[in-house]
């Protein structure tokens, strides 16, 4: 079994594949915050009740890490811009 973070690596990857690599960071607005939070929630239920489709406890903590980072870089004013 994969250690934590080697799965959220496998997650940034299939994301990279489908939306382009650090798509991520182009989130610049609270939309895209909530949008972070609401999957953040959507995964961390899937999670808590034992579905298996995919790896939800690598998604929760991804979407956590980009809460975090969004966060951030709104409160700082570091929006990166889209391209």
């Amino acid at each position: 079994e994969e250690q934590w973070l080697t799965r959220i690596g496998a997650l940034a990857t299939r994301g990279a594949e489908k939306y382009g690599i650090r798509n991520m960071d182009k989130a610049n607005s609270e939309v895209e915050l909530e949008r972070f939070k609401g999957s953040f929630l959507r995964h961390s239920l899937q999670f808590l009740s034992g579905e298996l489709d995919e790896d939800h406890f690598a998604a929760l903590a991804f979407n956590a890490i980009q809460i975090v980072n969004l966060e951030w870089r709104l409160k700082n004013g570091t929006k990166k811009k889209k391209k």
